[in-house]
């Protein structure tokens, strides 16, 4: 499983690729290079969300429907935005490990959690009747 989305799926699945997008755009080069500077700098996948949330309104600038070329037929669409937004997140994460490298020990902690399962004992106990206190329909019934 993937961490994040790919966009070389998403170039071909939407065919628009990258280097068209820079084509017709070429501050979105800018912005990778941008993205790549810092890349090396984050360790935490919790750093890249935090910092690619200015890349990501620049690049909303550039791209998409609320960008300047929004009148654009290939850049003005969300087809386009997605294959660039995915390139820049990629360029940001692709130093960092993979979310999946907790996998083992969730993995771990499912089968701990298994024998400790809720669902193993009775969903219901009944009370002792010394213990037992009178439903309100009970109360009802017995005035």
């Amino acid at each position: 499983m993937e961490p994040y989305r790919n966009f070389r799926h998403l170039e071909k699945l939407f065919g628009v690729t990258w280097r068209d997008l820079v084509a017709m755009e070429p501050a979105l080069e800018e912005l990778l290079g941008t993205a790549r500077q810092t890349s090396d700098i984050y360790r935490r996948w919790a750093d890249v969300d935090r910092f690619f949330v200015r890349i990501g309104n620049a690049l909303a600038g550039l791209v998409g429907l609320a960008g300047k070329n929004h009148r654009h037929p290939i850049l003005g669409s969300a087809k386009a935005y997605e294959v660039a937004y995915w390139k820049l997140y990629d360029a940001v994460a692709c130093l960092l490990p993979t979310r999946t490298a907790g996998a083992e020990a969730a993995g771990a902690a499912r089968k701990l959690a298994s024998s400790l399962s809720i669902t193993r004992w009775p969903r219901y106990v009944a009370l002792p009747t010394e213990h037992r206190v009178p439903s309100y329909w009970e109360e009802q019934t017995a005035s």
